[in-house]
């Protein structure tokens, strides 16, 4: 039976961490800042706040989770669903429009916003319940091994406030690792090596994250839209969590939807600076965990991940070019399997909108460390954008685009390099 056929098996408990790594030693001020923000992470704001306090406390009445944590557990990335049914906490549908003229910079529905919030406060309704139903996709590898995929289809149902624009794009977003966020923003300018190096250089800052020259524009989300810690954490509290904060004020309500916009659309910011200053201290400073105990590194394994490809865009090693303004600590080399640029992945995996049409996007190299680490969670492990990939080996299978060859030559390997090659990526 192909490991593509059921989830992959939990080699460790699931329960929180209960000591966070971080990158490098922190001094007791940075200690006392990293448990602060930890805590911030872990807060249950909605029920920190009764009903009625919106305008004061700068909460939306609509939102997605009440804490970070219920999504990203002690910084892992979210868990994805089991089987058909109605989406977890932790996979979120945001929005997009196909229409560059009446949505130029991608302020998703008009109606909706940016994301299609699932709860809401007392006696207002959600604006939408979402399901997603698994189709079966079937094949085999060329030594005749049956794999089988999922294809996920999705549906939106009691929209309180009307129909979906015609030209909204469903986008959903699996809650990705917070952990070696900080390692990530450091790096300014990419310029990777020849593949068979499989080695990048990157230098310190971030003041050129946005070129588009390498497609490199930005270091966070599935698809590299946001440049900075800050802008993507803001994003997350605004428009999953509806809370406000200094960095983005607002939530993500229309003047359609009148509970929500009547409260005005600036709050005043629910998190208050020095909450929110820990909370991103706390981001930037957790390292990656380790695999769990009992997986052991095969250099079989790498070598024939780097032989397939693989290492093409899921880059081993970044290092920093020494510079003056790394701070004392900073390691000048990370290991994140990720080149960090944007690549075409193929059709497969391209958002659609709401009648179904294909909108073409790139995709960030999603860093690999950590996978070890993810396997905790049993059958509620998942990867890729939206979850669809029960385990690894179902990931590789849904690579296309750029991508392909390198898939291609993974499906030719035997059944025990394809075995030798999964299990090493469990040691990450």
């Amino acid at each position: 039976m192909s490991l593509a056929q059921g989830p992959s098996a939990a080699p460790a408990d699931a329960a929180p961490r209960s000591d966070l790594p971080t990158y490098r030693a922190l001094d007791d001020l940075e200690k006392s800042k990293f448990a602060l923000g930890r805590q911030v992470f872990k807060r249950q704001w909605r029920d920190d706040h009764p009903a009625g306090m919106g305008q004061e406390a700068g909460i939306a009445t609509h939102y997605n989770a009440g804490s970070c944590d219920d999504c990203h557990n002690d910084g892992a990335r979210g868990r994805g669903p089991t089987g058909s049914g109605a989406l977890p906490v932790a996979l979120v549908m945001q929005l997009g429009s196909s229409s560059r003229i009446s949505d130029p910079v991608g302020l998703g529905d008009p109606v909706y916003g940016r994301v299609l919030n699932t709860l809401a406060s007392p006696g207002i309704p959600p604006e939408a319940k979402i399901e997603v139903h698994y189709v079966r996709v079937e094949g085999r590898y060329p030594d005749g091994i049956a794999w089988s995929l999922r294809r996920p289809r999705y549906v939106v149902s009691a929209l309180a406030y009307g129909p979906l624009a015609g030209s909204t794009i469903l986008r959903p977003r699996l809650a990705p690792a917070v952990y070696g966020t900080g390692l990530l923003e450091a790096a300014r300018t990419l310029a990777v090596a020849r593949p068979t190096d499989v080695q990048a250089l990157f230098q310190w800052g971030m003041s050129e994250n946005q070129q588009d020259g390498n497609r490199l524009r930005g270091r966070f989300g599935w698809q590299g839209k946001a440049v900075s810690l800050d802008e993507q954490t803001a994003n997350a509290f605004s428009r999953e969590m509806g809370l406000t904060t200094t960095d983005l004020p607002a939530v993500d309500c229309t003047p359609s939807q009148a509970d929500c916009f009547a409260q005005g659309p600036t709050f005043k910011p629910a998190v208050a600076d020095p909450l929110w200053d820990a909370l991103l201290s706390f981001e930037r400073l957790l390292g990656v965990p380790r695999a769990p105990e009992g997986i052991r590194a095969d250099s079989a394994g790498r070598r024939l991940f780097e032989r397939s490809g693989c290492a093409r865009c899921h880059a081993p090693t970044l290092r920093l070019q020494t510079s003056a303004g790394v701070p004392s600590g900073f390691p000048r080399e990370i290991h994140p399997y990720s080149d960090l640029q944007s690549h075409d992945m193929g059709t497969e995996l391209d958002d659609r909108d709401v009648k179904g049409r294909i909108a073409h996007g790139l995709w960030r190299t999603a860093p690999l460390w950590g996978l070890g680490d993810a396997m905790r969670f049993g059958p509620e492990a998942s990867f890729l954008h939206d979850a669809r990939a029960r385990n690894v080996e179902e990931a590789v299978l849904w690579h296309g685009g750029e991508a392909r060859a390198a898939r291609d030559r993974f499906c030719a390997l035997s059944a025990s390099q394809r075995s030798t090659l999964l299990r090493w990526l469990e040691t990450l």
